[in-house]
């Protein structure tokens, strides 16, 4: 008379459950290894980001401080009425010309930064590229008015400080990134 032995306690059972086991643990853990490797991915690219925005705003500080003063400058002197050319001669400073040079590289700095960041919102809830557009419809107009010679100096200094403002905003939104895991 043959027995018959339920699968439960068959020889093959126990040979498949001693290679499973061991499987689905393997499998456990490399399950948890990849999300904490998911984790670190979305960390360092949060990371990413915070550096490229901190990169553009870098970008404007040279170009905006030599524009900067070169505007006030131009502004200064006219205000004071002595002709440009009589301040270059006396002086060996010409604000004309390094407004010039510096012009395209701090526009180029600006956009980038509009163009990469324009969507990032500010602290009191509206976005960058809104507020940049501000600042820089101000810069333009003084720009102009340079070209007239009707330049306030300190219209220069405040639009240059809000400008200032926007870009500590920017830095100061860009500081709660989490990338400790």
């Amino acid at each position: 008379v043959t027995r018959s032995r339920p699968f439960v306690g068959s020889l093959a059972f126990r040979l498949l459950l001693l290679a499973f086991v061991p499987f689905f643990a393997l499998a456990l853990l490399a399950n948890e290894r990849i999300s904490v490797q998911r984790d670190q991915k979305h960390h360092a690219e949060a990371l990413v980001d915070v550096i490229a925005v901190r990169g553009a705003v870098v970008g404007i500080y040279g170009p905006k401080h030599v524009e900067r003063i070169a505007m006030e400058g131009m502004a200064r002197i006219d205000e004071l009425g002595y002709p440009r050319p009589l301040v270059v001669a006396a002086t060996g400073i010409d604000f004309e010309s390094i407004e010039r040079e510096i012009h395209a590289a701090f526009d180029d700095a600006l956009d980038a930064l509009q163009t990469g960041c324009g969507d990032l919102v500010l602290s009191d809830g509206g976005t960058l590229g809104p507020r940049l557009g501000e600042v820089r419809a101000d810069i333009a107009t003084l720009r102009s008015d340079l070209s007239l010679r009707s330049a306030d100096p300190r219209a220069v200094g405040a639009a240059f400080d809000r400008l200032d403002a926007v870009l500590s905003d920017v830095l100061d939104s860009e500081t709660t990134v989490d990338v400790t895991g």
